[in-house]
């Protein structure tokens, strides 16, 4: 008797571990995202959210491969009602930069990234901030211009405190337009503290360049610089009007000088914004 208990016991055991193995363990994934993104987020391990604007949502997807960003577009958190799109980001860098970018002042690296896969008409890019290698350390990230060619570079916002600031050049006819946009990390999110039009390119032909025409560069810059003994970032962008002016010796900017308030966590203006020309000439041959 006390053979076959024990024996009843082992077969027991054994059905419900054969069950146990059956059920496939499944991540909890937020309906918005399985919804949308539906097969290519099959198998996640976790995900969550990691950048959040009006009518999009950014996710860190885990899965057995590795992790991926994705992005949600339209759905229930579009305020037009426009169907849900799933769009899938790659790893490559296509521009990077590192400073003191974490909240609480440590080293973080910052990323542009494309989409996986580009359409003819637009590429989604991500600006992304990492605290480590791989994408599993990502601190938060959002979407900037479509077609973005990208320039990355920290900025000083205080002694423990660094911005990302990031210089979008979109093509445009016959030369290209250049924005400016500055982030930081805040509430394990990437917040957008400034963006300005930096102006625009104008390519000259090279029958015109062999005449002597230059060709006439953007205006757009951001330096630090100090004001009464204390840093300050002092702007130059394009007019409301657009970027204009008689040659390339004398294109119209607006330049304007702002200082950091950390505790209100955004720039305050030091002065009013004072019109300019500046020499944008590229003449090289």
């Amino acid at each position: 008797m006390r053979r076959t208990s024990i024996g009843l016991r082992r077969g027991t055991i054994v059905a419900l571990l054969g069950l146990a193995l059956e059920v496939p363990a499944r991540a909890d994934l937020p309906p918005e995202l399985a919804s949308a993104c539906g097969d290519a987020v099959k198998g996640a391990r976790a995900a969550r959210v990691v950048g959040r604007t009006q009518g999009e949502t950014i996710y860190l997807v885990t899965a057995k491969a590795g992790a991926r960003l994705y992005s949600v577009t339209g759905g229930n958190e579009d305020p037009c009602g426009l169907p849900p799109v799933c769009t899938a980001f790659d790893a490559r860098a296509l521009a990077t930069a590192r400073g003191k970018l974490q909240a609480s002042g440590a080293a973080a690296s910052a990323q542009v990234v494309a989409a996986q896969a580009c359409r003819e008409d637009a590429c989604p890019r991500l600006l992304v901030v990492q605290t480590g290698s791989g994408l599993r350390n990502v601190a938060g990230a959002i979407r900037v211009p479509d077609g973005c060619e990208p320039r990355l570079r920290t900025l000083a916002l205080d002694r423990r405190h660094d911005a990302v600031h990031l210089m979008c050049s979109t093509s445009a006819g016959a030369g290209d337009i250049q924005a400016h946009l500055v982030y930081r990390v805040a509430d394990a999110l990437l917040v957008n503290l400034l963006s300005f039009d930096g102006g625009s390119t104008q390519l000259v032909s090279p029958s015109e360049r062999a005449d002597g025409a230059c060709t006439i560069g953007p205006v757009g810059a951001i330096a630090i610089t100090k004001i009464d003994g204390a840093p300050a970032w002092r702007v130059t962008r394009a007019p409301d009007a657009g970027q204009s002016g008689a040659s390339c010796k004398q294109q119209r900017a607006i330049e304007e000088d702002l200082r950091w308030d950390a505790k209100a966590g955004a720039f305050d203006p030091i002065g009013a914004p004072r019109p300019l020309e500046r020499d944008t000439c590229d003449c090289r041959r």
